[in-house]
Parts: structure tokens; C-alpha cells; sequence
């Protein structure tokens, strides 16, 4: 029994190892119908050792793959990415495959919005409607989330990790300046949005003119010192939605369209539970449809973060050769920043330290909603809130924030 067991949890390693390599281009739902296979044979022996043994498989198959993506870092080329109507200015899409030159009577500025989990550039149409009458502007969207994914999708099928959803994002906001003829950007990011956007901002200081935060804040983890509180709140979050967004995508990863199709089974009850804007889940495009894909962002947070802490990657700063570490909340840092928040979540999406910013000059913090109140604003602020978001946003704009 003993031999088979042990047997059995090298034959598993090994199918959940096998991707790094893959000579053979054995399609995913293979390995997934071996470990199902495998993983059976061992229950009927051991069923305590094969629950925590399928669990251990499905992590090394999910790190196999996390390994395979940090490899091709920088594999994709440009984010999909669209202007916008506005009184003065001829609309055009543009995407990676797709360039239209944009037509401009007069300039202004360039305001770039940046969306996270689940949703797309639709979420910011609030916004768009209010600030297109004065500014040029653009939604990217991210890989696996947009309109021109099916080829995406079929060559890179693990996602991306948030470092390669910054490049993307970087090579986007590149063109789009190029096209525009304009030296910056003031950028508005939510929640993955949010993460990609301040990373770009510490990565590309020189292309942002201005910030604008939703909900979601990122600060450079402090690799001095282990820190049990963050290594609990990363749990939390896990527990509280993150790991089951991360098992319906490790279901499309390991069993192709049959896992898709249960992944979404599972995914669509809770998206639908977690007030989602309509845009984003019921009227979403049919082009750009919910899909489990999205959820890899997830597992290579929590990828990312954990080597982090445990020193087995290099911290962000250094891994980037990032010139000025000054912490974006500290009142030494010249870039002005608004971070709009909701205070009636179940738990803070963002770090206490980074509402240091009402501190200084230019920048400001303002927080929505009160915990216990019966209309709640919720993490999608942009839409619950459109009106004073975009009050708070017009008064950062104007330098009227904050004095």
C-alpha cells in the first residue's frame, strides 16, 4: 500500500510537472484526465492521503504552469485598447492586430482608464460620458478580459502575471501617445487596474501626468522583514473569494472547454452574488463574454506575493532596476494623487499607510459609504457613486482637491 501510494504521488508530480517541458504539445485536458484517473485509483485506498494529495496536484500543475508564464514575460505584444466619442474628436479602435489612425481637431488631455476583475472597458462609461467633453479618452483593456482574445487565449492559455500585464499595458499607453501626439496621461485604474496602473507608474514614472485610484492600492512589499499580518490578510482574501475564482480558471487550465464550461457553472452564482455593474456580467458584449481566463490574475498575485515573502523572487524595485523608491503615499513624492474608496466592504482593499496621501499637497483620499448603511456603495464606486466620483475627480483635475 505503502509503495503504492508513493507511487502514485511521483506519477502525479510528474503529470503536474510535465507542462514545463510538454515536447509533445499534449493538450491540457490530457493531464487532466490522468490525474483525475490517478487520483481515483488512490481513493479507493487511501481517501484522507488522496484529498490532501489532489490538492497538492492541482497547486504544483497550477505553479508548473505559473513557471512556463514567467518564461514568455513580455510574450504579448500590446493590451487591446479603444478611443472614445467626444464633441471634438473622431472615435477609432485600435488593438494589437488592428491600427487606425486617430483624428484630433485640438488637443487635450490624455485621461487613460485601466479596468479590473471581472470587467472591461464598458465600466467606465460614467466617467467617459462626463470627462470626453474635455479630455481625449481611452480604455484599455487587458488580455483575457477584452474583444480580440480568442488568439491570445489559444497561444497563451495560463494568462498573464501582473508584471506582464504592465508591459502590455506600457507598450499601450506608448502608442497611444504616439498616435495622439501628447507627452502624458492622467491615468484612473480599479481594482487589477489599480495594481497594473501603480506599478506602471513606479516602472514609467515619465509617461503619467496624473493618478487616479479606485479602491485598490499597491505599495512595494518591505522584503526586510517577515510580516505574519500580510501573509493572514493574503489568506483572507483567498478564503474569502480569491481561491474559488482561481479553481474555476484551474479548471478551464487542466480540462480545456469541458472545464471552462463547469468553471463557469460555479463562477457565474458568485459574480452574480457580488453586485457586479450589468455591464460586466448581465449586458456584457456577446464579443467580450465572462470567462473563467480571467481568474489567472489571481493565482499569479498570490504566486507572486508568496516567493516574495519567502525572498524566492526578487523584490519589485529591484527585479525592475526602479531609479526613484520613493513611496508613492510619502509626502517626498511629486506625482499627484486622488484614491477614491469605499468604506462599506467587508475588509480594506488597500494598505492604511496609503491614505497618507490627504497629506499632501495636490493629492487627496476620499472615502464613500459607511459600514451599516442600507444602500451600499460597494467596490464598484465608479458606478454606484458616477456622480460624486466624478465630482471628486473634477475637483482633482481643476487643483481645487485637497486646498
Amino acid at each position: 500500500m505503502v509503495l503504492q501510494q508513493y507511487a502514485g504521488v511521483i506519477t502525479l508530480a510528474a503529470v503536474a510537472a510535465f507542462p514545463l517541458l510538454n515536447p509533445l504539445k499534449i493538450p491540457a485536458p490530457v493531464f487532466g484526465l490522468v490525474q483525475l484517473a490517478m487520483l481515483g485509483a488512490l481513493l479507493y485506498y487511501h481517501p484522507i492521503n488522496t484529498i490532501t494529495l489532489g490538492v497538492t496536484c492541482l497547486g504544483m500543475t497550477m505553479l508548473s504552469h505559473g513557471v512556463i508564464l514567467q518564461r514568455k514575460e513580455g510574450s504579448h505584444n500590446t493590451a487591446e485598447y479603444c478611443f472614445h466619442k467626444s464633441p471634438t474628436t473622431t472615435t477609432t479602435t485600435t488593438t494589437n492586430t488592428n491600427t487606425t489612425q486617430k483624428k484630433k481637431k485640438g488637443s487635450k488631455p490624455m485621461m487613460v482608464f485601466i479596468h479590473g476583475w471581472p470587467d472591461n472597458g464598458d465600466v467606465w462609461k460614467s466617467q467617459i460620458d462626463h470627462f470626453s467633453k474635455t479630455h481625449t479618452c481611452v480604455t484599455i483593456t487587458l488580455p483575457h478580459y477584452g474583444r480580440s482574445d480568442a488568439p491570445v487565449l489559444k497561444r497563451y492559455p495560463c494568462g498573464c502575471s501582473i508584471d506582464n500585464l504592465v508591459d502590455v499595458s506600457k507598450n499601450a499607453v506608448v502608442e497611444i501617445l504616439k498616435k495622439t501626439k501628447e507627452k502624458q496621461i492622467i491615468l484612473v485604474c480599479h481594482d487589477w487596474g489599480s495594481w497594473v496602473g501603480l506599478q506602471l507608474q513606479r516602472r514609467f514614472p515619465e509617461l503619467i501626468r496624473k493618478c487616479v485610484v479606485f479602491d485598490v492600492a499597491w505599495v512595494e512589499y518591505d522584503r526586510t522583514k517577515f510580516n505574519m499580518r500580510q501573509v493572514l490578510t493574503l489568506i483572507k482574501m483567498g478564503v474569502a473569494y480569491q481561491y474559488y475564482i482561481m479553481f474555476c480558471w484551474a479548471l478551464g487550465l487542466l480540462f480545456g472547454k469541458l472545464g471552462e464550461f463547469i468553471g463557469m457553472r460555479l463562477l457565474e452564482p458568485m459574480v452574480a452574488g457580488m453586485n457586479v455593474p450589468k455591464s460586466s456580467f448581465e449586458n456584457r458584449s456577446p464579443d467580450s463574454p465572462l470567462n473563467v481566463h480571467m481568474g489567472a490574475t489571481y493565482f499569479y498575485f498570490h504566486w507572486q506575493v508568496l516567493m516574495e515573502m519567502m525572498g524566492a523572487r526578487e523584490g519589485f524595485d529591484d527585479r525592475h532596476k526602479v531609479k526613484d523608491r520613493t513611496p508613492l503615499y510619502s509626502k517626498d513624492h511629486k506625482l499627484d494623487v486622488l484614491f477614491i474608496y469605499s468604506a462599506d466592504k467587508g475588509f480594506r482593499l488597500h494598505p492604511r499607510k496609503f491614505e497618507k496621501l490627504k497629506e499632501r499637497d495636490g493629492s487627496d483620499v476620499k472615502a464613500l459609504g459607511e459600514k451599516g448603511m442600507s444602500n451600499k456603495i460597494g467596490h464598484w464606486l465608479q458606478v454606484t457613486a458616477a456622480d460624486e466620483v466624478n465630482r471628486f475627480m473634477d475637483e482633482f483635475l481643476t487643483g481645487e482637491s485637497n486646498k
